[in-house]
């Protein structure tokens, strides 16, 4: 992959479908898609190396109801408590090179939640998303023959939205 510029850290998000998951009803747990390799829908490319080292950086991370507006994400980037429906477990890369993990729904905003992921799961792919929070280092070039922002490092997951 050619250089066309100097590392830049940045944040950044990435959405994933729920169509793959799986869902343990007993548990309360689904087993999810973080992230996959190659280009993303946002136009930014993730080698397989690349999700492979970022594995410890999703262990434990939360996961939130909705997106934050501007607004509140400035007045209040760290989120509230009462937004999280759960955090993420057993995070690790899969043959195929995407990164899963398992969705702990706790709390209220779980239970709230979990009728709209089963259903997502079951019966309308489309109704819910989930979307990765995180920070890297990226770099505009190229890959797989395509011009883009390259993902060279995952440094750090803030969390997880579902909307």
């Amino acid at each position: 992959i050619p250089v066309k510029q100097s590392l830049r850290p940045l944040i950044f998000g990435e959405v994933t479908s729920l169509k793959e998951a799986e869902i343990d009803k007993a548990r309360k747990t689904v087993n999810v898609t973080l992230i996959k390799p190659g280009w993303s829908i946002n136009g930014r490319y993730y080698s397989q190396k690349v999700l492979a080292k970022a594995v410890p950086a999703f262990e434990g991370t939360k996961c939130f109801i909705d997106h934050p507006t501007l607004d509140e994400d400035n007045q209040r980037p760290e989120r509230s408590v009462a937004d999280i429906a759960g955090y993420y477990r057993n995070v690790k890369q899969s043959d195929d090179g995407r990164l899963t993990a398992q969705l702990v729904l706790v709390g209220k905003r779980g239970d709230e939640m979990f009728p709209l992921v089963e259903e997502t799961v079951k019966n309308k792919p489309d109704l819910i998303g989930l979307s990765i929070n995180a920070m890297g280092n990226v770099r505009a070039g190229e890959a797989e023959g395509r011009q883009g922002m390259i993902v060279d490092e995952l440094t750090k997951a803030f969390g997880t939205s579902i909307s």
